[in-house]
This record gives C-alpha cells, structure tokens and sequence, in this order.
C-alpha cells in the first residue's frame, strides 16, 4: 500500500469517527424520548417504583386522589409564594425547585394537618417524601444516562457492521480504560491535568470553558467505557459464534474439494474401461456445488474463486438441462480444481 493510499484510508476513517460524534447528540436525544415513551406505555408505575425504592407502583404522595384530600397542590403554590419563585409547569421543575429550599417546603407541609395526618395513616416519613422528591427530580437525568449509554452502543456496532471498525474500537477502548482507571486510582487528580489545556482551545475558538462544563465532560467518560465493554462483550460472543461457523465451512469445503478428486479419479476410470463407448451420459454429479458456487459469490474479491462461480453456475445449467458427456465433466472438474489450487482456496 502506498502513502497516498494508505494517507486517504486513515482521512476516511477520521472522517467516519468525526461523523461519530457528529451523530450522537441527536441520537441520544432520540434515544431518551422512545425511552421515555416505552416507559410511559408499557408501565408507568416504574416511575414510581424506582421513586419509592420499589415499594410503590402509584404516586402515594402527589396523586390527584390525595390532592383533593389534602389539598397539597395548595401548600405547594404557597411555598412557591414564600419563596417569591414562579412556579414551573412540570413536576420534575418543582420539586426540583422546592429541595432547593427544603426547610420552607417543609414548613409549609406541617401546617396541612390534613397532608400529615395522611402520612401517618398510611405509613408513610417525611424522609420517605424528599427521597422520592429527588429521585423524581433527578428522573431525566437517569434517563439521559442510559440514552447516553445505549446511544454510543448503536454507534459502535453500526460502525463496525458498516466500516469494519474492530481494532480502531479496541483501541479506543484501550485508550478510556487507561484514563479511566488512571483517573479513579489517583482520585480525580489525572482528568484534572486536562482541564487547562481543554480550556485554552475553547479560549482560542471563542468559547467559554467552565469547570463545570468540564466536570460534566468526566462525569460523561463512564458511559461511554461501559458502551465500549458492552461492545466488547457482543464482539466476543460473536467471534466465538463466526468461529464456529468458520470451523462448519472449513469442513463443508474441505469435504467437497476431496470429493471433487474422488469424482474425478472415477470418472476417469470408467472412461478408461469404456473407451470403446463413447455414448455413456452423467445425468448428475453427487457433489453440493451449490454451495460452492455460493461460497464462491460471497468471495468476490478472489479472482480465483469468481472463475470458480462462474465454471460451477455454467456446469449446473447443463446438467440441470441436459445430461453430459463423460468427457464434458471430466474437463469441467479438472478446470474446478486446476482454479481451486490457484488460489480459491488456498487461504
């Protein structure tokens, strides 16, 4: 391979990994919204078990049913009034909203004797209430977590069905691990070093940098390591299963290039003991050279083996049609083979 060549192979691959992250963003946000709609479909009071600790499948807290009761949708709007804040249009915002002045929320909520004497009824703490307040409050969040991470998944295994892309997986792989794993042994301490440097390119191209952005960018890093193990994971599985499938071929093929000499040797021998009859037709030849033929399309690349596809799809349109001479295929097997040790498969 010469250095243009191989120049333009690595410029289509960084083109293609540059499309990779190109990708992404929009197909995580896709991602969270089928996520969120199977959710909402299938069962919604997941929602409620993951708030609750699987403890609930409904809102035992905010649901209509206890708001007319206790009127805690009231408490709420005064809190939001005490503390001189709008409130939001959805739920996620307000108790996000409301933890954030946690002891004026409180406050409120132990003047609605009605709300806390329905707590006591059923067994339920005010610890109970903020646990699940956050976890609502922190519910996209999750979600966006595991878009982020079955979003780089289908990444991966769309370029590596499409472009091939294995050992360049591997090695990015290889390359987040060892920062992932330096940066865990040393406490945080080894991402840190690049944030200046980070900082300074988002200077150069006009843009502001901030820890926090930076912070998020790490905090980014273990979905990504967990995608390419889960990648790894198929990949492995896969190749046991391609393996196994290649051991099957290897034998398919091995039993029909043995028989094909076999065939050959005989056909020869009965020419020979009937060289004084010239009218003996072969109406079919016990050999699956359908599957080499199909072999042999899959391997267009072998010129060998597009000589092979070729002589076999010919041979078994006559025969199929007509019978043939002993002669007939005896040359056509001797021009089989003569193809087959040239190259079709010798690898």
């Amino acid at each position: 391979m010469n250095k243009s060549r191989l120049g333009n192979v690595y410029l289509k691959k960084t083109v293609i990994i540059l499309g990779m992250f190109v990708v992404y963003p929009p197909l995580f946000v896709v991602i969270s919204m089928l996520l969120f709609g199977i959710t909402n479909i299938v069962d919604p009071g997941a929602y409620y078990r993951y708030a609750t600790e699987s403890k609930y499948s409904e809102d035992v807290f905010f649901s209509p049913e206890i708001d007319a009761k206790t009127k805690i949708g009231n408490t709420i709007s005064k809190t939001f009034i005490v503390m001189e804040k709008e409130l939001p249009d959805n739920t996620q915002a307000i108790f996000h909203e409301l933890l954030t002045e946690e002891s004026s929320f409180l406050s409120q909520l132990k003047e609605n004797k009605a709300y806390m004497d329905y707590l006591v009824d059923n067994n339920l703490t005010l610890e109970e209430l903020i646990t699940y307040m956050k976890s609502i409050s922190n519910l996209s969040n999750e979600i966006l977590n595991g878009s982020l991470y079955f979003s780089a998944v289908i990444i991966f295994i769309i370029v590596y069905i499409l472009f091939r892309f294995r050992l360049e997986l591997y090695w990015l792989a290889g390359i987040l691990y060892v920062f992932s794993n330096l940066d865990g042994f040393t406490s945080g301490i080894f991402s840190n070093i690049f944030y200046n440097p980070m900082r300074w390119a988002s200077m150069m191209m006009g843009q502001e940098y901030t820890i926090n952005q930076y912070n998020m960018y790490i905090e980014f890093l273990p979905k990504i390591k967990e995608a390419f193990l889960t990648f790894i994971i198929f990949d492995t599985v896969g190749q046991i299963y391609r393996e196994k499938w290649e051991k099957k071929r290897l034998k398919k093929l091995t039993e029909i290039y043995f028989s094909l000499g076999g065939a050959l040797n005989l056909l020869r021998d009965l020419r020979a003991a009937n060289s004084n009859n010239r009218f003996i037709k072969i109406t079919k030849v016990n050999i699956d050279l359908y599957y080499l033929s199909r072999y042999a399309s899959k391997n267009r690349n072998n010129i060998a083996l597009k000589e092979v596809r070729e002589l076999t799809i010919m041979f078994l349109r006559r025969i199929e049609s007509s019978s043939l001479s002993v002669d007939d295929v005896i040359r056509f097997l001797e021009r089989l083979i003569e193809e087959l040790n040239g190259g079709g498969l010798q690898k």
